[in-house]
């Protein structure tokens, strides 16, 4: 079965093509698609076509393409291929910032990653045949699971190699990680851009571009989700989570915690010890 259905609000997804191809029969020539384009071959063997170039056939392949690559798309002599096609408007800056300076890029998949896209496709057949206010939000979790899908795969690829190039997406992680790891000694921005080797001025474009947020809103995202780690997962006095926070006193961590999650530590401490109680849990009740 071939689905292949038009949507033409922004920020939704644009196009969706599942099913049977038999491209060798009727190739399609190459052409701008004006979106960003995935193109998966779950079953048999595909290439995409470029003007000048001979096609090279590939099995288990997920390619992406910007919306300037002109492509169209060949198939086996014989041979039928089962595809699916996702076209989307934008992408997010960290899968832009993996182009570089290329117009398209693939990565193989393995067969889990195949029967996911199948799954996908279909999930997102079904919502565009009975669109409902979900929507917008479900087709922005399938890019978003399309994204990691390609990012993970090329980090994967690039950690087998001798040599890594630093881009701005690696160049954040890299802060974020930093900050994570030194958290107690209460880094500033400046440290932070000292460790990754950049000034603060270029750590803040960095964090822009990447992840269109200011480092001072992301790394605090951090401190929290850290200290509501520590609150949730041990028996630490408010006094040693403040310390491992980077905020000093508990009288000092309480009063950052209460502001930004609009609850006191202890009662939001309470709660999961509650929570967990509820659940069965087995732990110890906190000192």
């Amino acid at each position: 079965m071939t689905i292949s259905l038009f949507v033409e609000a922004t920020g939704m997804l644009h196009y969706l093509g599942s099913g049977e191809r038999r491209y060798h029969i009727k190739p399609l020539a190459p052409c701008e698609r004006k979106a960003w384009e995935f193109q998966a071959v779950i079953d048999g063997q595909i290439a995409p076509l470029f003007p000048g170039r001979s096609p090279q056939l590939q099995a288990s392949t997920l390619w992406v393409f910007t919306p300037s690559c002109r492509h169209g798309w060949d198939g086996e002599h014989g041979g039928v291929a089962e595809v699916c096609v996702f076209q989307f408007a934008s992408v997010p800056a960290q899968l832009q910032d993996a182009f570089g300076a290329r117009e398209y890029f693939s990565v193989q998949l393995d067969d889990l990653d195949c029967l996911f896209l199948r799954e996908r496709a279909q999930e997102a057949r079904a919502e565009m045949l009975q669109p409902s206010s979900m929507t917008l939000l479900r087709h922005q979790r399938l890019l978003l699971d399309l994204t990691l899908l390609v990012l993970g795969k090329i980090d994967g690829a690039e950690k087998q190699t001798d040599t890594v190039p630093i881009t701005p997406r690696r160049q954040v992680d890299a802060a974020m990680t930093w900050f994570r790891g030194h958290l107690s000694e209460a880094p500033t921005q400046v440290d932070v851009a000292e460790a990754i080797n950049c000034s603060p001025a270029h750590l803040r474009r960095l964090f822009h571009r990447v992840l269109g947020a200011s480092p001072r809103d992301v790394l605090e995202q951090i401190r929290f989700q850290v200290a509501c780690e520590l609150l949730s997962d041990t028996t630490l006095s408010l006094d040693a989570v403040a310390l491992q926070c980077g905020l000093g006193s508990a009288s000092a961590f309480s009063r950052a915690f209460s502001k930004r999650l609009l609850i006191a530590p202890s009662e939001w401490r309470a709660a999961q010890e509650q929570a967990y109680m509820n659940d069965g849990d087995g732990r110890q009740p906190v000192i």
